[in-house]
């Protein structure tokens, strides 16, 4: 390799070094729960408690002399760019950043190797590959295929059956009037009733541990995998991003579903309950949007709502719909298919994660899946959202042009 590079001064060392730099493709995946999205965040990043993906990674770059210290929080001079970015609490198994690094004469396994020494053992670097200096990850990227792991309980459950596991609690813990409060209040942000906190853990907890019993009978996986079909190819999901970026029906908001399946049913390691994935592939994705189709999935098969009510949603009508939680949400895979042509012409190898398979299969389910199935025991925010969605009178569908879809924070 040609050691003949840039001279870079150091402000700080006050040394000439000569440095390559190269742009290179970083395949990573993560898990999202303990961190407030993939982008970096000067106002997280620079408070190490709330910490973001992309802010841990560039400590880990300059941690390992790959960019210097002059640039580890000036991203335009190393041409940060990726592929896709995920929210607060979203995994990730397949996404990529591009980044022009000091690569100093050594290969890609080493500075793999290197970045990966100095990651949280809950973000990992699978790949390290050279790329043209054009290549733009978001541009380039063909598709992206994204899974969301739900529940099954989550499509029986309803406002009757909550009824009944809050009755079970009525002598030892509610008297009558508390019950008309918890359900006056979905989101359970009962700060002005602090005597209800423990009585409402119990509760939560009591239909956690009763629901994980029910298994998912073949005409409701049929039922639901129907439902979810209806989203598949060109719509405008103004209704399924953030209320805040909607401004009208725009050709901004169409996007197209290539794909919309979902697992049979199983269960994740030895922990009670039972789940299913639903895959969804697509060109782009609009912020939100996959959390809030899977809401209104779980919505038509809790309350009924008409097949044709799915179709109503891509019209302009405006109507608020809740996200499901965060923490099923996985980005699987983004997928290079026509760009990867473009080069090899050029002589450099296609972006694939298919090299990277058993390391992912391993993280997925020594890191994600444990954390999304702790993180239900824990705080049960599957629950949490569907006492929400029971009780926020969304079972009457003319309410959803008029109840906040904020109902990410959920307290106890």
């Amino acid at each position: 390799m040609n050691n003949c590079g840039p001279i870079v001064k150091s402000e700080i060392s006050r040394e000439v070094v000569r440095r390559n730099k190269h742009k290179v493709a970083l395949l990573l995946g993560y898990c999202g729960d303990q961190y407030y999205g993939s982008q970096y965040n000067e106002h997280h990043d620079l408070n190490l408690q709330i910490p973001t993906i992309e802010g841990e990674l560039f400590r880990a770059l300059s941690k390992s002399k790959l960019i210097s210290e002059l640039n580890a929080q000036k991203f335009s001079r190393i041409h940060l760019q990726r592929t896709t970015r995920t929210d607060k609490g979203v995994h990730a198994l397949g996404n990529i950043i591009s980044v022009k690094l000091l690569t100093n004469g050594y290969d890609e396994l080493s500075i793999k190797d290197d970045i990966n020494s100095n990651l949280p053992k809950d973000i990992k670097v699978w790949q390290v590959q050279r790329v043209n200096k054009n290549f733009n990850p978001r541009k380039a990227c063909g598709s992206r295929r994204y899974e969301y792991i739900i529940p099954t309980y989550s499509f029986e459950l309803g406002a009757d059956k909550l009824d009944a596991l809050l009755q079970l609690k009525l002598n030892g813990t509610f008297s009558t009037a508390d019950l008309d409060i918890i359900k006056q209040y979905p989101t359970l942000s009962l700060k002005d009733y602090p005597h209800l906190t423990f009585g409402i853990k119990q509760y939560l907890m009591s239909a956690h541990n009763e629901l994980t019993k029910y298994r998912l009978s073949i005409q409701r996986w049929n039922q639901f995998r129907t439902i979810l079909k209806m989203f598949q190819g060109t719509h405008n999901f103004h209704n399924y991003t953030s209320m805040k970026t909607t401004k009208g029906i725009k050709d901004s908001n169409k996007r197209h579903i290539i794909d919309i399946d979902i697992s049979k049913p199983y269960q994740i390691s030895n922990r009670l309950g039972e789940w299913i994935s639903i895959i969804l592939e697509g060109q782009s994705f609009l912020l939100h949007q996959i959390r809030k189709m899977v809401s209104m999935s779980v919505m038509s098969m809790i309350h009924g709502f008409p097949s044709s009510y799915i179709n109503e949603s891509f019209e302009p009508q405006p109507m608020s719909i809740p996200k499901a939680p965060s923490l099923g949400l996985i980005l699987q895979e983004t997928k290079f298919t026509s760009y990867n042509k473009k080069l090899q012409q050029l002589g450099y190898d296609p972006i694939s994660f298919d090299n990277c398979q058993d390391n992912l299969s391993e993280f997925k389910k020594n890191h994600i899946l444990k954390r999304i199935t702790q993180n239900e025991t824990e705080n049960l925010e599957f629950i949490k959202y569907l006492h929400y969605i029971c009780y926020s009178k969304l079972a009457d569908k003319s309410n959803l042009s008029k109840i906040s879809d904020n109902n990410d924070q959920f307290s106890v």
